[in-house]
């Protein structure tokens, strides 16, 4: 996917949308006992809050769902995340791209996987074991590092690249629904944030028909024999 312009794009706070990266990656990772406290003491929401009102943005709820325990949410996260079975939503990069070869193996470690790794062995450092190098986490991650070290024109051109599958998986998390929302008001409020922030790097969003494209393909994917491991934290 290309620019639609060639010319350097400014982006205000760049610190601010970079504690933003941040603060979904932790929605989005398998949560632990003290996130779920961190979300109903509602800290999650007071600082998702102030980055709105700082930046501007418009999301259709800034106030998270507050999760009953962590079983509850792990619940959740397991059968949206790693259930590996139909519907699901899975949280990586690979299944929603068009692969070089054989996607016979399953739905991992595609090219957006080694794209990643290559980017993490440039800077030295390996992704999280826990975690596919694709992982919707570890992308908000390192999208931070670069947004942190005033890099807009890298993540401008990383955003296209490697973040144009969320309305995919936006749409496959919803038909995938479950009855703790904490998740699906997560990848709904990242989704607006993607979006806008798209429209202020002037980067166009992904057609109708592509987010369609995308999701059938991982309908389409053959489910790999060993996800149950690949997720476990």
């Amino acid at each position: 996917m290309s620019h639609s312009s060639t010319e350097d794009v400014p982006l205000d706070h760049p610190d601010r949308w970079a504690s933003l990266h941040t603060l979904f990656a932790e929605c989005l990772k398998a949560p632990t006992e003290g996130f779920v406290e961190e979300v109903r003491a509602g800290r999650l929401e007071a600082e998702l809050v102030d980055h709105v009102d700082v930046l501007s943005l418009s999301v259709s709820d800034p106030a998270p769902p507050h999760p009953a325990d962590r079983a509850t949410l792990q619940r959740a996260y397991l059968s949206l995340f790693e259930a590996m079975e139909q519907p699901f939503a899975p949280p990586v990069e690979s299944p929603y791209k068009p692969w070089y070869g054989d996607r016979s193996g399953g739905l991992l470690g595609g090219p957006p996987a080694s794209d990643m790794e290559n980017r993490y062995e440039a800077l030295g450092a390996s992704p999280p074991p826990a975690y596919p190098a694709d992982h919707v986490a570890l992308l908000l991650e390192y999208g931070a590092l670069l947004l942190d070290a005033g890099a807009v024109e890298e993540y401008r051109s990383f955003l296209d690249e490697h973040m144009d599958w969320l309305p995919a998986f936006a749409k496959l998390v919803e038909d995938a629904r479950t009855d703790e929302p904490f998740y699906d008001w997560t990848i709904e409020t990242l989704r607006e944030v993607v979006a806008d922030l798209r429209t202020r790097l002037d980067i166009p969003s992904p057609t109708e028909a592509a987010v369609e494209e995308m999701a059938d393909r991982v309908d389409g994917s053959t489910v790999p024999e060993q996800a149950d491991a690949v997720f476990d934290p």
